[in-house]
Protein backbone atom coordinates (compact mmCIF):
# COMPACT_ATOMS: atom_id res chain seq x y z
CA UNK A 1 0.00 0.00 0.00
CA UNK A 2 1.71 3.44 -0.93
CA UNK A 3 1.73 6.00 1.18
CA UNK A 4 -1.02 8.13 -0.41
CA UNK A 5 -3.39 5.24 0.30
CA UNK A 6 -2.23 4.74 3.53
CA UNK A 7 -3.14 8.50 4.10
CA UNK A 8 -6.81 8.24 2.30
CA UNK A 9 -7.73 5.34 4.37
CA UNK A 10 -6.35 7.16 7.79
CA UNK A 11 -8.88 10.42 6.61
CA UNK A 12 -11.62 8.03 5.89
CA UNK A 13 -11.60 6.27 9.39
CA UNK A 14 -11.47 9.75 11.12
CA UNK A 15 -14.66 11.22 8.69
CA UNK A 16 -16.60 8.14 9.88
CA UNK A 17 -15.56 8.49 12.92
CA UNK A 18 -16.78 12.09 12.87
CA UNK A 19 -19.76 11.52 11.12
CA UNK A 20 -20.87 7.97 13.75
CA UNK A 21 -20.36 10.55 16.68
CA UNK A 22 -23.01 13.26 14.99
CA UNK A 23 -25.80 10.19 14.17
CA UNK A 24 -25.22 8.94 17.89
CA UNK A 25 -26.14 12.02 18.61
CA UNK A 26 -29.10 12.81 15.94
CA UNK A 27 -30.37 9.35 16.97
CA UNK A 28 -30.57 10.30 20.86
CA UNK A 29 -32.65 13.61 19.55
CA UNK A 30 -34.75 12.11 17.45
CA UNK A 31 -36.07 9.65 19.92
CA UNK A 32 -36.64 12.69 22.37
CA UNK A 33 -38.20 14.52 19.69
CA UNK A 34 -40.61 11.97 19.19
CA UNK A 35 -41.61 11.60 22.49
CA UNK A 36 -41.97 14.93 23.05
CA UNK A 37 -44.00 15.45 19.98
CA UNK A 38 -46.62 12.71 21.23
CA UNK A 39 -47.18 14.14 24.83
CA UNK A 40 -47.70 17.01 22.73
CA UNK A 41 -50.30 15.67 20.17
CA UNK A 42 -51.72 13.39 23.25
CA UNK A 43 -52.29 16.78 25.43
CA UNK A 44 -53.95 18.57 22.41
CA UNK A 45 -56.61 16.03 21.58
CA UNK A 46 -57.06 15.06 24.85
CA UNK A 47 -61.38 14.79 25.71
CA UNK A 48 -62.05 18.63 26.16
CA UNK A 49 -65.64 20.16 27.33
CA UNK A 50 -65.23 22.60 24.32
CA UNK A 51 -64.72 21.98 20.24
CA UNK A 52 -61.49 22.25 18.89
CA UNK A 53 -60.91 25.84 17.67
CA UNK A 54 -59.56 26.99 14.55
CA UNK A 55 -55.80 27.60 16.88
CA UNK A 56 -55.82 23.98 17.77
CA UNK A 57 -55.96 22.68 14.31
CA UNK A 58 -53.80 25.03 13.65
CA UNK A 59 -51.31 23.75 16.46
CA UNK A 60 -52.30 20.34 14.78
CA UNK A 61 -51.27 20.71 10.93
CA UNK A 62 -47.60 22.98 12.51
CA UNK A 63 -46.80 20.07 14.52
CA UNK A 64 -47.21 17.42 11.49
CA UNK A 65 -45.22 19.80 9.31
CA UNK A 66 -42.49 19.95 11.51
CA UNK A 67 -42.28 16.12 12.29
CA UNK A 68 -42.36 15.45 8.24
CA UNK A 69 -39.28 18.03 8.40
CA UNK A 70 -37.38 16.27 11.16
CA UNK A 71 -37.23 12.94 10.25
CA UNK A 72 -36.75 13.81 6.47
CA UNK A 73 -33.53 15.04 7.51
CA UNK A 74 -32.50 12.52 9.41
CA UNK A 75 -33.27 10.07 7.31
CA UNK A 76 -31.42 11.97 4.25
CA UNK A 77 -28.37 12.47 7.01
CA UNK A 78 -28.45 8.59 7.62
CA UNK A 79 -28.65 7.96 3.98
CA UNK A 80 -25.69 10.11 3.60
CA UNK A 81 -23.43 8.27 5.67
CA UNK A 82 -24.47 4.96 4.63
CA UNK A 83 -24.36 5.76 1.40
CA UNK A 84 -20.70 7.30 1.95
CA UNK A 85 -19.68 3.64 3.47
CA UNK A 86 -21.37 1.36 0.98
CA UNK A 87 -19.77 3.18 -2.26
CA UNK A 88 -16.48 3.41 -0.66
CA UNK A 89 -16.02 0.83 1.09
CA UNK A 90 -18.25 -2.33 -0.34
CA UNK A 91 -19.11 -1.55 -4.03
CA UNK A 92 -16.23 -0.54 -6.54
CA UNK A 93 -13.42 -2.60 -4.58
CA UNK A 94 -11.52 -3.45 -7.60
CA UNK A 95 -10.90 0.44 -8.60
CA UNK A 96 -8.02 2.59 -6.56
CA UNK A 97 -8.76 3.70 -3.25
CA UNK A 98 -8.82 7.42 -4.76
CA UNK A 99 -11.50 6.15 -7.32
CA UNK A 100 -13.68 5.15 -5.11
CA UNK A 101 -13.62 7.54 -2.68
CA UNK A 102 -14.36 9.98 -5.64
CA UNK A 103 -17.22 7.86 -6.59
CA UNK A 104 -18.46 7.60 -3.05
CA UNK A 105 -18.60 12.10 -3.09
CA UNK A 106 -20.66 12.70 -6.27
CA UNK A 107 -22.86 9.37 -5.41
CA UNK A 108 -24.50 12.13 -2.45
CA UNK A 109 -24.19 15.06 -4.02
CA UNK A 110 -28.21 14.81 -4.12
CA UNK A 111 -28.94 14.12 -1.42
CA UNK A 112 -26.34 16.49 0.55
CA UNK A 113 -27.89 19.56 -0.90
CA UNK A 114 -31.33 18.39 0.36
CA UNK A 115 -29.92 17.67 3.90
CA UNK A 116 -28.46 21.02 3.79
CA UNK A 117 -31.80 22.77 2.81
CA UNK A 118 -32.89 20.96 6.04
CA UNK A 119 -30.77 21.33 8.25
CA UNK A 120 -27.82 23.14 7.17
CA UNK A 121 -26.01 26.07 8.64
CA UNK A 122 -28.95 28.43 7.41
CA UNK A 123 -31.80 25.22 7.60
CA UNK A 124 -35.47 25.12 7.38
CA UNK A 125 -35.97 23.44 10.78
CA UNK A 126 -33.88 26.30 12.56
CA UNK A 127 -36.49 28.61 11.44
CA UNK A 128 -39.23 26.74 13.03
CA UNK A 129 -37.36 27.81 16.45
CA UNK A 130 -37.83 31.90 15.05
CA UNK A 131 -41.91 30.54 13.95
CA UNK A 132 -41.94 29.72 17.91
CA UNK A 133 -40.92 32.95 18.65
CA UNK A 134 -42.48 34.99 16.46
CA UNK A 135 -45.75 33.27 17.72
CA UNK A 136 -45.16 33.61 21.50
CA UNK A 137 -44.86 37.15 20.86
CA UNK A 138 -47.77 37.58 19.25
CA UNK A 139 -50.11 35.80 21.71
CA UNK A 140 -48.95 37.66 24.69
CA UNK A 141 -48.49 41.09 23.19
CA UNK A 142 -51.87 41.69 21.83
CA UNK A 143 -51.98 45.52 22.68
CA UNK A 144 -48.84 46.19 21.16
CA UNK A 145 -48.56 45.50 18.30
CA UNK A 146 -45.91 47.54 16.61
CA UNK A 147 -43.37 45.60 18.21
CA UNK A 148 -44.34 42.52 16.87
CA UNK A 149 -44.64 43.84 13.99
CA UNK A 150 -40.90 44.79 13.77
CA UNK A 151 -39.99 41.02 15.25
CA UNK A 152 -42.08 39.73 12.25
CA UNK A 153 -40.21 42.00 9.96
CA UNK A 154 -36.99 40.49 11.95
CA UNK A 155 -38.27 36.77 10.96
CA UNK A 156 -39.15 37.27 7.41
CA UNK A 157 -35.38 38.85 6.92
CA UNK A 158 -34.09 35.87 8.45
CA UNK A 159 -36.15 34.01 5.66
CA UNK A 160 -34.96 35.53 2.67
CA UNK A 161 -31.45 35.17 3.89
CA UNK A 162 -31.32 31.54 4.64
CA UNK A 163 -33.16 30.87 1.30
CA UNK A 164 -30.49 33.10 -0.48
CA UNK A 165 -28.29 31.51 0.92
CA UNK A 166 -29.50 28.01 0.36
CA UNK A 167 -29.66 29.12 -2.79
CA UNK A 168 -26.29 30.07 -3.83
CA UNK A 169 -24.63 27.44 -1.69
CA UNK A 170 -26.63 24.96 -4.32
CA UNK A 171 -23.96 23.02 -5.38
CA UNK A 172 -21.81 24.30 -2.62
CA UNK A 173 -18.53 25.98 -3.22
CA UNK A 174 -15.17 24.29 -2.13
CA UNK A 175 -14.75 28.03 0.31
CA UNK A 176 -17.03 30.73 1.78
CA UNK A 177 -14.57 33.73 0.94
CA UNK A 178 -15.22 36.72 3.78
CA UNK A 179 -17.14 39.55 2.05
CA UNK A 180 -18.62 37.47 -0.86
CA UNK A 181 -22.40 37.33 -1.03
CA UNK A 182 -22.75 34.00 0.55
CA UNK A 183 -20.59 35.28 3.31
CA UNK A 184 -23.05 38.18 4.22
CA UNK A 185 -25.91 35.91 3.82
CA UNK A 186 -24.75 33.02 5.83
CA UNK A 187 -24.08 35.66 8.65
CA UNK A 188 -27.36 37.54 8.77
CA UNK A 189 -28.56 33.74 8.72
CA UNK A 190 -26.78 33.17 11.52
CA UNK A 191 -27.87 36.75 13.34
CA UNK A 192 -30.57 37.92 12.37
CA UNK A 193 -32.77 34.60 14.35
CA UNK A 194 -30.79 35.46 17.32
CA UNK A 195 -31.76 38.86 16.82
CA UNK A 196 -35.30 37.80 16.32
CA UNK A 197 -35.81 35.43 19.43
CA UNK A 198 -34.04 38.14 22.01
CA UNK A 199 -36.11 40.87 20.42
CA UNK A 200 -39.04 39.12 20.98
CA UNK A 201 -38.12 37.62 24.27
CA UNK A 202 -37.34 41.04 25.78
CA UNK A 203 -40.75 41.75 24.85
CA UNK A 204 -42.38 38.90 26.92
CA UNK A 205 -39.98 39.50 29.79
CA UNK A 206 -41.97 43.42 29.80
CA UNK A 207 -45.38 42.00 29.40
CA UNK A 208 -44.80 39.57 32.11
CA UNK A 209 -43.03 42.27 34.31
CA UNK A 210 -45.72 45.09 33.54
CA UNK A 211 -48.64 42.09 34.20
CA UNK A 212 -46.59 41.23 37.72
CA UNK A 213 -47.25 44.96 38.63
CA UNK A 214 -51.27 44.62 37.98
CA UNK A 215 -51.13 41.27 40.02
CA UNK A 216 -49.73 43.23 42.85
CA UNK A 217 -52.28 46.23 42.39
CA UNK A 218 -55.02 44.04 42.12
CA UNK A 219 -54.56 41.74 45.05
CA UNK A 220 -52.82 44.19 47.55
CA UNK A 221 -49.70 42.01 47.68
CA UNK A 222 -47.54 40.04 44.95
CA UNK A 223 -49.25 36.94 43.47
CA UNK A 224 -49.02 34.30 40.86
CA UNK A 225 -51.62 33.70 38.75
CA UNK A 226 -51.89 30.94 35.69
CA UNK A 227 -51.75 34.01 33.16
CA UNK A 228 -48.63 34.74 34.95
CA UNK A 229 -46.89 31.21 35.15
CA UNK A 230 -47.54 30.92 31.41
CA UNK A 231 -46.00 34.46 30.54
CA UNK A 232 -43.14 33.32 32.60
CA UNK A 233 -42.24 30.48 30.94
CA UNK A 234 -42.38 31.97 27.49
CA UNK A 235 -39.82 34.28 28.75
CA UNK A 236 -37.81 31.40 30.48
CA UNK A 237 -37.80 29.11 27.46
CA UNK A 238 -36.93 32.33 25.26
CA UNK A 239 -33.65 32.75 27.41
CA UNK A 240 -32.49 29.29 27.04
CA UNK A 241 -33.05 28.98 23.63
CA UNK A 242 -31.14 32.70 22.85
CA UNK A 243 -28.42 31.35 25.02
CA UNK A 244 -28.03 28.27 22.93
CA UNK A 245 -28.57 30.40 19.82
CA UNK A 246 -26.03 32.62 20.30
CA UNK A 247 -23.67 29.48 21.56
CA UNK A 248 -24.39 27.49 17.81
CA UNK A 249 -22.98 31.35 16.12
CA UNK A 250 -19.93 31.48 18.49
CA UNK A 251 -18.39 28.25 17.55
CA UNK A 252 -19.77 28.59 13.70
CA UNK A 253 -17.77 31.60 12.98
CA UNK A 254 -15.12 30.99 15.44
CA UNK A 255 -14.63 27.50 13.95
CA UNK A 256 -11.33 27.62 12.02
CA UNK A 257 -9.90 24.93 13.89
CA UNK A 258 -8.35 21.38 11.91
CA UNK A 259 -10.69 19.07 10.70
CA UNK A 260 -11.38 16.40 14.38
CA UNK A 261 -9.95 19.08 16.85
CA UNK A 262 -12.11 19.19 20.12
CA UNK A 263 -13.63 22.72 18.37
CA UNK A 264 -14.13 21.42 15.25
CA UNK A 265 -16.31 18.37 16.66
CA UNK A 266 -17.90 20.70 19.42
CA UNK A 267 -19.14 23.08 16.50
CA UNK A 268 -20.63 19.90 14.69
CA UNK A 269 -22.35 18.74 17.53
CA UNK A 270 -23.86 21.52 18.71
CA UNK A 271 -25.22 22.79 15.13
CA UNK A 272 -27.39 19.26 15.53
CA UNK A 273 -28.41 20.07 19.09
CA UNK A 274 -29.22 24.02 17.92
CA UNK A 275 -31.56 21.84 15.27
CA UNK A 276 -33.32 19.88 17.36
CA UNK A 277 -33.81 22.13 20.02
CA UNK A 278 -35.10 24.58 17.64
CA UNK A 279 -37.58 21.57 16.56
CA UNK A 280 -38.71 20.79 20.01
CA UNK A 281 -39.92 24.22 21.00
CA UNK A 282 -43.21 24.77 19.84
CA UNK A 283 -44.09 21.05 21.23
CA UNK A 284 -42.02 21.61 24.61
CA UNK A 285 -43.92 25.31 25.10
CA UNK A 286 -47.56 23.12 24.42
CA UNK A 287 -46.71 20.95 26.77
CA UNK A 288 -46.22 23.27 29.31
CA UNK A 289 -48.52 26.09 28.82
CA UNK A 290 -51.21 23.27 28.48
CA UNK A 291 -50.07 21.95 31.99
CA UNK A 292 -49.60 25.67 33.15
CA UNK A 293 -46.15 25.14 34.74
CA UNK A 294 -42.79 27.09 34.93
CA UNK A 295 -39.34 26.32 35.96
CA UNK A 296 -39.74 29.51 39.00
CA UNK A 297 -42.67 28.22 39.59
CA UNK A 298 -41.80 24.63 40.52
CA UNK A 299 -39.26 25.89 42.76
CA UNK A 300 -41.15 28.76 44.61
CA UNK A 301 -44.84 27.35 44.42
CA UNK A 302 -47.87 29.84 43.89
CA UNK A 303 -48.62 32.13 47.22
CA UNK A 304 -51.78 33.33 45.59
CA UNK A 305 -54.47 31.69 48.00
CA UNK A 306 -56.77 28.98 46.00
CA UNK A 307 -59.92 31.04 46.79
CA UNK A 308 -58.38 34.19 45.20
CA UNK A 309 -56.49 32.10 42.73
CA UNK A 310 -59.38 30.80 41.47
CA UNK A 311 -61.73 33.79 41.18
CA UNK A 312 -58.71 35.81 39.17
CA UNK A 313 -57.46 32.96 36.89
CA UNK A 314 -61.49 33.01 35.86
CA UNK A 315 -60.40 36.46 34.31
CA UNK A 316 -56.82 35.72 33.09
CA UNK A 317 -57.50 32.60 30.71
CA UNK A 318 -53.95 31.89 28.34
CA UNK A 319 -54.56 28.59 27.48
CA UNK A 320 -55.49 26.53 23.97
CA UNK A 321 -59.32 26.38 24.84
CA UNK A 322 -61.94 28.86 23.81
CA UNK A 323 -61.33 31.96 26.05
CA UNK A 324 -64.47 33.22 28.41
CA UNK A 325 -67.33 33.98 27.48
CA UNK A 326 -67.81 37.59 26.24
CA UNK A 327 -64.07 37.72 25.08
CA UNK A 328 -64.62 37.13 21.55
CA UNK A 329 -61.49 35.66 21.82
CA UNK A 330 -60.25 32.19 21.11
CA UNK A 331 -57.09 30.11 21.72
CA UNK A 332 -53.54 31.23 23.44
CA UNK A 333 -53.72 34.70 24.78
CA UNK A 334 -54.80 36.71 27.58
CA UNK A 335 -58.16 37.56 28.10
CA UNK A 336 -60.49 40.16 29.94
CA UNK A 337 -60.40 40.71 34.09
CA UNK A 338 -63.93 41.47 35.54
CA UNK A 339 -63.89 44.77 36.14
CA UNK A 340 -60.20 45.78 35.31
CA UNK A 341 -60.48 46.09 31.60
CA UNK A 342 -57.46 44.60 29.64
CA UNK A 343 -54.51 43.33 30.80
CA UNK A 344 -51.34 44.96 29.20
CA UNK A 345 -49.50 42.77 30.43
CA UNK A 346 -33.47 27.33 15.07
CA UNK A 347 -24.01 21.48 9.74
CA UNK A 348 -23.97 18.84 6.85
CA UNK A 349 -22.46 15.76 6.70
CA UNK A 350 -18.68 15.45 6.92
CA UNK A 351 -17.15 13.91 3.45
CA UNK A 352 -14.24 16.06 3.43
CA UNK A 353 -12.13 12.85 2.52
CA UNK A 354 -14.49 11.90 -0.04
CA UNK A 355 -14.56 15.31 -1.70
CA UNK A 356 -12.68 18.24 -0.24
CA UNK A 357 -15.07 20.45 -0.56
CA UNK A 358 -16.97 18.85 1.46
CA UNK A 359 -15.77 20.71 5.27
CA UNK A 360 -14.34 23.63 4.00
CA UNK A 361 -18.17 25.40 2.89
CA UNK A 362 -18.42 26.47 6.31
CA UNK A 363 -15.50 28.17 6.42
CA UNK A 364 -14.04 31.21 5.69
CA UNK A 365 -11.05 31.87 3.82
Amino acid sequence: MTPQETALLQNAGETFIRNASVMLLIAIAYGIYLLTAALALSSLLRPRDYEKSIAIWTLLAAICVTFMVTTAYCAVYFAIVFGLMRVSLVENILDPLATRFALAGQSIQGVSIAQGWLGGICGFILLIGDATTCWRAWAISFEHRKPVYGIFLLFLSGLGCSIGYNVLNTPPPPFIFTGSALWILQLLGLILPLTTNVFATALIGYQAYKYKGFVKATLGRPGRSKAAKIMMVLTESGCVYSIIQAINVTLILTDDAPLSSPQDQATRLWGQLTLFVSAMLPLVIILIVSHQRSMTDTIRGSDIPASVSAQFDAGTHISFAHSPAGTGRVGFQPSKIEGEGMVSAGSVVDSSVISPAGDTATRSA
